[in-house]
């Protein structure tokens, strides 16, 4: 074989790598998650407070993975218990509701919650078109968990939907379709509140308390 068939067919077998290359990288790039943004203050409370927010309220951003599913699952007694982690998924049932995100009420006269997540992964049960809404926890924190008794405040804009792959959204007192998102300022966007589950006394607690009560007695009687 001459010395340029070889190198032409060399060439040749090496385009056909190349070529296998790209495709194989441009597979492996399709199967990488999408991701998008949220920008910018989600919530303002003005004077007079009409949200009714509080500086450290800690807010949880939930994506509705079902169409079918209500937000009022969220809402209905003893849905959240106490003692359950703020941030995870589990405490809002994983196969109904997923957790964006948590951010944190500032202010002072007037209040403010930003929506600022940063390349949410479209996985997991969040695909583009899915709505999300932001629970407010009273006094629960991302540190202690649920607190038996706390209260908590669903909100939602109805243009609160996730956006397609590789879009940033902001949010804006006048929303433009794809670009800016309502920004809540009045209560008329409360979805509904809800109060954090209370425990029960366990037997042994109330067993406890019996033989308690029982030794005082006698030693009241015996005195």
């Amino acid at each position: 074989m001459s010395s340029v068939k070889y190198q032409q067919k060399g060439k040749t077998k090496m385009k056909k790598i190349i070529i296998i290359a790209i495709v194989t990288l441009g597979l492996m790039m399709q199967n990488l998650p999408a991701s998008v943004t949220f920008t910018g203050t989600a919530m303002v409370s003005p004077t007079g407070n009409p949200l009714g927010l509080s500086a450290g309220q800690v807010g949880v951003w939930l994506n509705k993975d079902a169409t079918a599913t209500s937000w009022n699952v969220l809402l209905a007694a003893n849905a959240i218990n106490f003692g359950q982690v703020l941030n995870s998924s589990v405490t809002y049932n994983t196969d109904l509701f997923t957790v964006m995100g948590t951010t944190t009420v500032t202010g002072t006269s007037s209040f403010s919650l930003t929506g600022a997540i940063a390349n949410l992964d479209l996985l997991n049960g969040i695909s583009a078109a899915d709505q999300y809404a932001v629970m407010v926890f009273n006094t629960s924190t991302v540190s202690s968990g649920t607190v038996a008794g706390d209260t908590y405040k669903l909100w939602r804009a109805t243009d609160w939907l996730i956006p397609s792959d590789g879009a940033t959204i902001s949010y804006s007192i006048t929303p433009e379709a794809g670009a800016k998102y309502q920004q809540i300022r009045t209560a008329d966007l409360l979805l509904g509140s809800g109060t954090v589950a209370i425990p029960e006394p366990s037997s042994a607690s109330l067993l406890a308390l019996g033989v308690a009560g029982l030794a005082a007695v006698r030693i009241r009687r015996k005195s």
